[in-house]
C-alpha cells in the first residue's frame, strides 16, 4: 500500500486533553506501528509497541493492559492534524470504572 506520511512523533495539540502524551508511528511493511505513551505520576509511561497490519486509514491497534484494554483508532486528517479515538473497556474489578471514549489530536 502507498504509506501516507505518517511516520513520526506525535504530540498532542493540547497537552491538556488526557491520557496519551506522545505517539511514535513507524512502518515495517505490510505494519504500522505504533508506540504510545501515557500521563503516569512518575512522568510518562511506556505502553510499548503494538501493530498493525496497514491497508488504509483508519487503522487500528489494541493495546490489553492489566486493567484495561485500549482500541486506538488512527486517522490523519487534513492540516497534518493526527486523529486518535481510544475506546478504553476497563476490566472490572480491579477498576470498577465505565467504559470511555475519547478523542485526540496530535500534531
Amino acid at each position: 500500500p502507498v504509506i501516507p506520511d505518517l511516520e513520526k512523533n506525535w504530540h498532542p495539540v493540547d497537552s491538556s486533553t488526557g491520557e496519551i502524551t506522545r505517539l511514535d508511528v513507524s512502518f515495517r511493511d505490510p505494519y504500522v506501528i505504533l508506540h504510545a505513551y501515557t500521563s503516569c505520576d512518575s512522568g510518562d509511561c511506556d505502553w510499548g509497541e503494538q501493530a498493525s497490519c496497514y491497508f488504509n486509514q483508519p487503522f487500528e491497534v489494541t493495546y490489553d493492559l492489566k486493567f484495561k484494554t485500549t482500541i486506538l483508532t488512527v486517522q490523519k486528517l487534513e492540516g497534518g492534524i493526527l486523529s486518535v479515538e481510544a475506546l478504553d473497556h476497563f476490566l472490572n474489578p480491579p477498576t470498577n470504572l465505565a467504559d470511555r471514549k475519547t478523542v485526540y489530536q496530535f500534531k
